[in-house]
């Protein structure tokens, strides 16, 4: 039984789903193989998201996978300057850590973390890594922090890279592989039977989901965009479980990690943070887009405005959250998009990872 580690950055949507996405395929090809995920943020609330077989093993972190992002939007660079370095100057801890535990491990893998990469090199075991954006180019981007070479250098020890659709700046990777784009199929039946339980008991004319991250409460400013919409039409609008909208808005609350890939294919329209998992499943069940990005972060800028050009999405940036354009949104559709946004990257990805390490 050949044995994988594979190294979740964090509970985001996207770092969530394409990771799952991929682990689902490696256990139905590969019988042989049994998965320990690692995670750099609390598994409480997203065990049921995972597959349910005695071939995975969850188990959490004693520390952060990356610095990761201030918990407030706009954020001032002196605060994520001493969020990285004080990550940073646990660098050697961290990796010596990892090292102990993948030291058996046939195959590492790593959805943006340098660190697994780093211990898997010391150790001499094959590292792949699998997203669409790294945290060096991200962080450089903002900052001037001469620390951050080291993450650059664990980077650049990585055995394979696949970068994903919606891909930001590299300056890591000498060689990738660039992969179509990995997101979880929906259910039919299943949005068919949120759609006629929400029309039942709503009677709206449209329904619009909302989503805009783990650290984000919706601005009032598009508070107050929510508020123009809902006197042109009966929007029933989803929110996530504690989010309250005006009174006479009609509202319906989600918990945050139910299924959310159904809940959306469901709606005629979503509102979101930019973030790769939303972006991907909107795609694959081509609900159009309504996105507000964080211009000071490569990767919403970047990635967003791909989906814009491609006609599948409309923007803004955070910082100016405006009045949403029905009118707009349903001139948007997916007809010139990439053939790299099809849904094939988990195949592709675990066809390559069993040729080359397997």
């Amino acid at each position: 039984m050949k044995e994988i580690f594979y190294f979740i950055t964090d509970v985001g949507w996207g770092h969530l789903t394409r990771s799952i996405a991929v682990l689902e395929k490696l256990l139905s090809t590969v019988p042989e193989v049994k998965i320990t995920v690692k995670l750099g943020r609390d598994l409480t609330q997203v065990p049921s998201l995972f597959p349910d077989t005695d071939r995975i093993t969850l188990k959490n972190l004693p520390f952060k996978l990356v610095p990761g992002w201030p918990a407030t939007y706009p954020f001032p660079v002196e605060v994520l300057q001493d969020m990285i370095a004080d990550w940073l100057s646990q660098w050697e801890n961290m990796v010596e850590h990892l090292r102990k535990e993948i030291n058996k491990a046939s195959l590492v893998l790593t959805d943006a973390s340098p660190l697994p990469i780093e211990a898997a090199f010391r150790e001499g075991v094959p590292s792949v890594f699998i997203s669409n954006f790294n945290f060096y180019d991200e962080y450089s981007h903002i900052v001037r922090e001469p620390s951050l070479e080291k993450m650059k250098k664990a980077y650049e020890k990585v055995s394979w890279a696949f970068l994903l659709p919606l891909e930001s700046e590299n300056t890591v990777f000498k060689i990738v592989d660039r992969a179509p784009l990995i997101a979880r199929e929906h259910n039919p039946l299943k949005v068919q039977e949120i759609r006629r339980d929400l029309r039942t008991r709503y009677r709206p004319e449209m329904i619009a989901v909302i989503s805009m991250g783990g650290f984000y409460s919706i601005p009032e400013i598009l508070i107050e965009s929510i508020v123009e919409a809902s006197k042109k039409a009966k929007i029933l609008w989803l929110v996530p479980e504690g989010i309250e909208l005006p009174k006479g808005i009609l509202a319906h609350q989600y918990r945050k990690y139910e299924d959310f890939r159904n809940l959306l294919a469901a709606s005629d329209f979503v509102i979101a943070k930019y973030g790769y998992g939303i972006a991907s499943e909107a795609v694959v069940s081509r609900v159009p887009m309504v996105l507000f990005y964080r211009s000071a972060i490569l990767e919403d800028s970047i990635a967003s405005e791909e989906l814009v050009l491609s006609g599948s999405a409309l923007r803004f940036p955070w910082e100016a959250c405006c009045s949403i354009p029905l009118e707009e949104v349903f001139y948007l559709d997916f007809s010139n998009l990439s053939k790299r946004m099809e849904n094939k990257g988990a195949a592709y990805i675990v066809e390559k990872i069993i040729k080359r390490f397997l």
